[in-house]
């Protein structure tokens, strides 16, 4: 049957988007958020942009996320399973502290536009679940008790997600602003009056090789270093 003059005909497209909605499923849409976020950031990411993106009528996305908290939600807990893909406790409570540590800060790094927002929240999802078992099973095997461990695990993780999302944030910047803010500390320094400030003058010898320190690993060592003087407390106070 003919179309009336001036109607368009949407049988195809609606076609269309229908194919193209059944080939969607949450992999195939939080891969597609993760991209839009590290091209757009953050901010750009909304359930109409990311159907435009794909090509897909937006309505077909609350299939699989009722709203745009949980699909933010399960972007959190993507970058958190990358964290703990490949991590299995180790028999020194140390070492398995240090590589949730390391896989937390390595997953972040690699997707920096995104990692401030995860950082954020309880993601309630599988991979967090995981990762504070982990955590806490390191830290029950240093010797404390399930009070003591919960209250560590939680200063550890958020130190941790703290501390590496100020470094995606400090990596997200253009590069002439990075640059600024490092030279700052032989340039504008030099202009603080050491009578003011006596100890950035007797210090600011140091900072440009403290500067290229890994001061994320110098941060958890002295974590790690904590835990173990909280752990002798509580030996030496049964």
């Amino acid at each position: 049957m003919a179309t009336k003059k001036g109607t368009p005909n949407t049988t195809g497209k609606k076609a269309a988007d229908a194919a193209k909605s059944r080939f969607l499923s949450r992999e195939v849409l939080l891969n597609a958020a993760m991209e839009l976020v590290e091209r757009k950031g953050p901010d750009k990411l909304t359930i109409r942009a990311l159907g435009a993106d794909l090509g897909v009528d937006h309505t077909a996305i609350y299939r699989h996320f009722r709203s745009m908290d949980e699909l933010l939600l399960a972007l959190a807990d993507r970058l958190l399973a990358q964290a703990v893909a490949d991590i299995e406790p180790s028999p020194d409570w140390r070492a398995t502290l240090r590589l949730l540590a390391l896989g937390v800060r390595r997953a972040y790094l690699t997707h920096p536009r995104l990692a401030p927002l995860a950082a954020a929240r309880v993601t309630r999802g599988e991979a967090e679940f995981r990762i504070v078992d982990l955590g806490l099973g390191a830290l029950k095997a240093a010797g404390m008790d399930d009070r003591t461990a919960a209250r560590a695990y939680l200063s550890f993780a958020h130190l941790v997600l703290g501390s590496t999302a100020l470094e995606a944030i400090t990596q997200g910047l253009d590069e002439r602003t990075r640059a600024g803010d490092l030279a700052a500390t032989t340039r504008e320094y030099l202009a603080a009056a050491p009578a003011d400030y006596p100890h950035l003058a007797a210090a600011l010898p140091h900072f440009a090789e403290a500067i290229h320190d890994d001061r994320f690993e110098l941060g958890l060592d002295v974590l790690l270093d904590s835990v173990e003087l909280q752990v002798a407390k509580l030996r030496s106070n049964p």
